[in-house]
């Protein structure tokens, strides 16, 4: 007998080995014997000539296996790229008409792409979900809005398919309501154009969820709007808006406010600059760098515009950077004083002790001098400005005062304040130079 073993050299055999279970060998060779061999069915045969028609019947059986299998898998196969190339196709005019709102938004920024923009409705939408309120709206409700069927085709919880997961409209942060000492109107609207453009939004989108970024007047002058089906598009809501709560101001009010604009005494330097820029943003005919400097410097407090008015700036911003450093550096002491020195309290103290003694006597009947004596503040004789001593004063230039009482423009030894004991004419006090060629003293009256 021939070895059977040999057949694994096949590679049709070898290939496709595992997907033939029901092929019997013997069964078909003597069936292709009993066909081809002339010979009687019961006449031996040779066992070479056996193994041959064996071996060509597994062939013959492996190839139309095989062929089976490919046309399973070629059928599979071609259904699920007819899947796939739908989905591509799909993909395709959403990613083609959004180059083309693109395009349309470059070359007109101010035409509406409410028909360039994809619509939400193109995607599979979830029936189940709570936000899905359009199906409990009445039909008769539908037909007698005519504004209802572009309004209605778009999820209100998902405001762009650009932006990936959505953006939801209270996450812009706005809130409008129409007050005078709230946000305005023109930044309002300037907000909201900004994020409909940064976010590529339809304004249709933008209408369905426009309550919640409205409070106050503004909620209730909307509500009463959408009643009378006034509000159909971003145009008419913005027109809206400016018609009911824009104050109407001339050029000439809006640059006055801007002149007569000073600093608060309470105010900060960041709170003063930013008024200061919101108001010059108002203006229809814009002011320059230099002239806005000069205002500025004008307008600011005495003690901090007398410091900082001779210095050379060139912006705002650096005006401002210059003013919260001339504040921390020279004023940061005025609101926290440092207790009076010894020097400066031998004086004024003592004159307060004689006060206080006088005080007590009549306390049940003059409260208002005890309170007089307790708001006295130190002054610094150097600058005459209070809230500190003359040796904590941190200014470069030093002025002639008494040390004792602090007159100005003389000194402890002829400060006639301060000068003791019965010096008689033309004496020279302590601490005076004597000249060589005359005596220190100078009898008026000779015998």
């Amino acid at each position: 007998m021939p070895n059977t073993n040999n057949n694994s050299s096949d590679p049709s055999i070898r290939d496709l080995s595992g997907t033939i279970t029901n092929v019997n060998p013997s069964t078909s060779a003597a069936a292709r014997l009993g066909q081809n061999d002339p010979q009687p069915a019961n006449q031996p045969t040779h066992p070479a000539e056996v193994d041959i028609l064996v071996r060509s019947l597994v062939k013959e059986s492996l190839a139309q296996a095989n062929n089976n299998l490919q046309g399973l898998v070629q059928e599979s196969v071609s259904r699920e790229m007819e899947k796939v190339y739908s989905v591509i196709n799909r993909l395709s005019d959403v990613v083609s008409k959004m180059s083309i709102s693109e395009q349309n938004r470059i070359q007109n920024p101010t035409a509406s792409s409410q028909n360039d923009i994809p619509r939400h409705q193109s995607l599979p939408q979830d029936n189940n979900r709570s936000d899905n309120y359009m199906s409990q709206v009445p039909q008769q409700n539908r037909d007698q809005n005519p504004n209802f069927s572009r309004r209605n085709t778009v999820t209100p919880s998902v405001l762009s398919f650009s932006s990936g997961p959505g953006i939801r409209v209270e996450r812009f942060g706005l809130n409008f309501s129409g007050r005078p000492n709230s946000l305005s109107v023109e930044d309002f609207i300037y907000r909201l154009e900004y994020f409909q453009q940064h976010y590529r939004l339809d304004w249709f989108d933008i209408l369905n969820e426009i309550h919640i970024l409205l409070s106050g007047p503004a909620y209730e002058w909307f509500w009463l709007q959408q009643r009378s089906n006034n509000v159909s598009d971003g145009n008419s809501l913005k027109h809206g808006l400016l018609e009911r709560f824009k104050i109407r101001r001339t050029c000439f009010e809006e640059m006055r406010d801007l002149l007569e604009r000073k600093q608060l005494p309470n105010e900060t330097i960041d709170e003063f600059f930013h008024d200061i820029n919101s108001k010059r943003s108002k203006l229809e005919r814009p002011v320059s760098e230099f002239e806005m400097i000069s205002l500025v410097k004008k307008n600011l407090r005495k003690n901090l515009s007398s410091i900082v008015y001779s210095m050379p700036v060139s912006s705002l911003e650096q005006l401002r950077v210059e003013c919260l450093e001339v504040e921390r550096t020279f004023f940061h002491h005025d609101s926290a004083p440092n207790p009076p020195s010894n020097f400066n309290r031998h004086v004024r103290v003592h004159a307060i002790q004689e006060k206080d003694e006088v005080g007590n006597i009549q306390a049940f009947e003059e409260p208002k001098e005890i309170v007089e004596v307790s708001e006295i503040t130190l002054i610094c004789w150097n600058r005459q400005k209070p809230g500190h001593g003359f040796r904590d004063c941190t200014s470069a230039q030093r002025n002639l005062f008494c040390f004792k009482c602090g007159k100005q423009d003389t000194v402890t030894p002829r400060c006639s304040n301060c000068r003791t004991g019965n010096g008689r004419p033309n004496m020279v006090a302590a601490g005076n130079h004597r000249s060589s060629g005359e005596p220190a003293i100078q009898n008026p009256h000779p015998n």
